[in-house]
């Protein structure tokens, strides 16, 4: 796609994706066609990705209304888009992929809190399908936050920003029986800038606080 902008012949199709990014974000009159460029880009890069990863629960109109939704987000939020100085071509493409990936993650997550009373706060491994079986908001009377579900909380506060986030992101996508999606652990070791060991690690870490806080405050009481 190219187009005449200022007496020159502007090839959208040679611009990066934060090139396109930066034009969209200015809001100028190549705004559109720029946003035009990487829409057709990147579109059934992200079919793909959100069928896969939310038809199950969204159905397939679901699925692809979230990839619409994706596209206008990133649209009003181009200029957050930072490529971190990487130019290789194919890592670009991942980058670029990562920050569409987690727009559409987030979109999906702000669907969930929208439709059900289930907290977004992350538990430890055995109570975390007690969280996944608390009722949702479509039932007549929502029921008191537990004590325990209190200690959780608390626990929880007492992490890093860093562990809170990369707890919450792993609970959010928890579904039992089920596999944690492998863009879940990409997403987060792009986010954070380590490695997958390391994002696995400071998971384990985080959840052995909250038990042995949890446990702390159970002696506590008993005392």
């Amino acid at each position: 796609m190219a187009e005449q902008s200022f007496g020159l012949v502007v090839d959208f199709r040679a611009k990066t994706d934060k090139e396109l990014l930066e034009i969209t974000a200015a809001r100028d009159v190549r705004a559109e066609k720029a946003f035009a460029e990487f829409y057709q880009r990147h579109i059934r890069y992200m079919y793909f990705i959100c069928k896969r990863d939310y038809a199950n629960t969204l159905g397939e109109d679901g699925a692809e209304d979230l990839v619409q939704d994706t596209f206008v987000r990133a649209y009003e939020k181009a200029h957050t888009f930072s490529d971190d100085g990487i130019t290789e071509p194919d890592k670009l493409a991942l980058r670029t992929h990562g920050w569409l990936r987690r727009i559409a993650a987030n979109l999906f997550q702000d669907m969930l809190r929208r439709e059900t009373s289930v907290p977004t706060q992350p538990l430890a491994p055995e109570h975390e399908e007690q969280l996944a079986d608390t009722p949702s908001a479509d039932d007549d009377q929502e029921p008191p936050e537990s004590a325990q579900m209190k200690l959780i909380k608390e626990a929880l506060s007492k992490l890093s920003e860093r562990e809170q986030d990369i707890v919450r992101t792993v609970y959010q996508w928890y579904e039992k029986d089920k596999k944690l999606p492998s863009h879940v652990i990409d997403d987060l070791t792009e986010k954070h800038k380590t490695t997958p060991e390391n994002i696995r690690k400071i998971l384990s870490r985080a959840r052995k606080k909250i038990e042995e806080f949890i446990n702390a405050q159970g002696t506590n009481r008993a005392t």
